[in-house]
């Protein structure tokens, strides 16, 4: 998977179920893909694993977009509203070396993960450093950290053939509680951790894909308190290496896991470029719909965005341009919505509209429901407003967007907006001269987000109160 975006041209592209008959799990073998149109494949059942409930107060954001479901949204917060968004100042802001993870928060401390390989804990309310954890290697996060029980577990990239790692660390203090190092050349860490069923999960991926795609052990299962591995899920087999794990896991109400793949390295597979559901103990596959068929390798057509769920549909957006919205008991397509441009950040959703961000910035923006870079949409998939973005030449729009009190938060054109989360209407905007690619959070304490390409992270409230 290529993380910076480039011009996508697609003259077709196809969807298609495909039964995954826990072949998965352990190694096992895939079947082959079923044919576009064909019948949506028949769920095999789900023990019954529930998740944590999500945060209950709006004074937390703990993981990548918040909850389990990665919705993005954050129901409880009251601080920020319609009534006082525009009279958001800044409260403190500390240095660091820019980040592409969310920032998350929990018990009055903001947690940053940057690109120099540095952990730091921040008081929530006057940005004062409590701690900072160095990865053993200096080599950058691009993971959001999750936050359980006390314990922040997130992975590193690694830098070139220097593999990344999975690190736990312990939240009040900073000190190492684990390391588990990926001990192969090149493989890394860009998704999100998710604990559930007393494991961590989290997805595997490449420093160099042109050189070195991931044979096996695409979703690893850690054991929280050792990190001992203690499941993977192996998506290919030799000499097909590939489907790689760009984003974070999701899980739904029901227990189920959902992950999305990108693209294969030496030749074809049924699970590439594809939203899989899983069993997660032991881990195998229940059903992988594609969003393109037959590709080997060169189409570049991953997904680099995290799945979420609402309404009993699992919903994502595909470097295709296409955001999808599949049915979370069989994998069949029940809309598809296609935009403009590549999408790589994920998707958020406040249980009314989906948002979504469309990295490619468009220069024939006109006035029409079709227009722009951020994109609301109604449950049917249907465009409700939207929002035009640009390039610069510091970088497309990458940032996910994130939603509470009827506003959405969003960075594009070097800057943030809180936008109407019914009209698209700008309420607020702060500008920046650094590119921003981290989601913004949003808790009763204020608004965090960082720079990409700077030095500055930042914590608003209103009147920098």
């Amino acid at each position: 998977m290529i993380r910076v975006p480039g011009v996508l041209s697609l003259a077709f592209v196809f969807f298609a179920c495909l039964l995954g008959q826990s072949a998965c799990g352990g190694g096992g073998s895939a079947s082959a893909p079923s044919a576009p149109g064909g019948r949506a494949p028949t769920p095999a059942p789900l023990p019954s694993l529930l998740p944590p409930p999500p945060p209950a107060s709006g004074n937390d954001w703990p993981e990548q977009r918040r909850d389990d479901q990665r919705t993005g949204n954050n129901p409880f917060q009251t601080t920020i509203t319609k009534a006082n968004v525009a009279s958001l100042k800044l409260k403190w802001s500390q240095n660091f070396f820019g980040e592409r993870a969310e920032p998350v928060i929990s018990n009055g401390t903001v947690y940053v993960a940057d690109n120099g390989g540095f952990i730091y804990a921040f008081d929530e309310t006057t940005g004062a450093l409590r701690w900072k954890f160095l990865s053993s290697v200096g080599v950058p996060f691009k993971a959001t950290p999750t936050i359980v029980n006390g314990i922040l577990y997130d992975g590193s990239v690694g830098n070139g053939p220097r593999a990344g790692a999975m690190y736990a660390v312990n939240a009040a203090n900073g000190s190492l509680l684990w390391q588990h190092n990926y001990n192969e050349p090149y493989r890394a860490l860009n998704g999100s951790p998710l604990y559930a069923d007393g494991r961590i999960y989290a997805g595997r991926s490449t420093n160099n894909e042109g050189l070195d795609c991931v044979a096996t052990g695409q979703l690893m299962a850690y054991d929280p308190a050792s990190g001992a591995v203690v499941d993977q899920l192996n998506l290919v087999s030799s000499p097909i290496t590939g489907d790689d794990i760009w984003s974070g896991a999701m899980i739904d109400p029901a227990g189920a896991l959902y992950v999305a793949t990108g693209n294969p390295c030496g030749g074809l597979s049924p699970y590439s470029d594809a939203v899989l559901k899983l069993i997660p103990q032991p881990l195998s596959v229940v059903w992988a719909t594609q969003a393109f068929l037959n590709d080997n390798g060169t189409a570049d057509l991953d997904y680099g965005a995290t799945p979420l769920y609402i309404n009993g549909m699992v919903v994502d957006g595909n470097k295709n341009g296409n955001v999808t919205a599949l049915n979370a008991s069989s994998g069949a397509v029940l809309w598809k919505t296609a935009l403009v441009g590549e999408i790589i950040a994920s998707p958020a959703t406040d249980g009314t509209r989906i948002y979504a961000v469309v990295a490619s910035g468009r220069s024939d923006c006109r006035i029409s429901p079709n227009c722009g870079g951020i994109f609301a949409l109604d449950l049917n998939g249907q465009i409700i407003w939207s929002v035009e973005t640009t390039s610069s030449t510091i970088g497309v729009v990458l940032a996910p967007v994130a939603v509470s009190n009827g506003i959405v938060f969003a960075a594009y054109n070097q800057g943030v907006s809180a936008l109407d989360a019914n009209t698209g209407a700008v309420l607020w905007r702060f500008g920046d001269s650094h590119n921003i690619q981290d989601g913004p959070a949003i808790v009763n304490g204020g608004l965090f987000f960082g720079e990409y390409d700077g030095i500055n992270f930042y914590a608003f409230t209103p009147n920098g109160q």
